[in-house]
């Protein structure tokens, strides 16, 4: 990492979600036979039916803002965006990268969403931005980075 880029900053704790259910209408969680981009079928008007014995895919997933990254007013439900680090390292980077979920179509679009993941782009982490439905990604980042995801890209299509 270069000397003048600055670590994500990160919090001691753990934020709560506070009503949002956001990854519970883009994450797919085989446990439950919940697809990809559909909301899942335990979600009430209070939140989670199951929360209390959820499956481990959800229990174990923390977004960007439940570790301290963003304001109340950029929470993934408000925001339209899940910003979350990557299961590990990414096999076109070999690094840790950041996904974004677009939760409410064209969130990506949104100069608040822009902002948040140039922050994330200014610390050398590429942002792997999956738009609404899964079927296009968008990078921002170090264009080095960028290049090598969309080579990945395109072996997706």
């Amino acid at each position: 990492m270069a000397k003048n880029r600055k670590k994500l900053p990160m919090a001691q704790s753990v934020r709560a979600c506070d009503g949002c259910t956001a990854c519970c209408s883009v994450f797919g969680v085989e446990e439950i036979n919940k697809p990809v981009w559909e909301k899942c079928t335990h979600l009430n008007e209070r939140g989670c039916s199951i929360y209390a014995t959820r499956p481990q895919h959800c229990h174990g997933f923390y977004c960007m803002y439940q570790y301290g990254v963003g304001t109340v007013f950029e929470r993934p439900d408000k925001l339209g965006v899940i910003f979350a680090q990557t299961n590990g390292k990414t096999d076109f980077t070999g690094e840790v990268e950041i996904q974004a979920y677009e939760v409410i179509p064209l969130a990506f679009n949104r100069p608040d969403v822009v902002r948040l993941a140039k922050v994330f782009g200014d610390r050398g982490k590429l942002v792997i931005g999956h738009c609404f439905g899964g079927k296009e990604f968008r990078f921002v980042g170090p264009p080095d980075k960028i290049a090598k995801a969309m080579r990945w890209a395109e072996g997706q299509k």
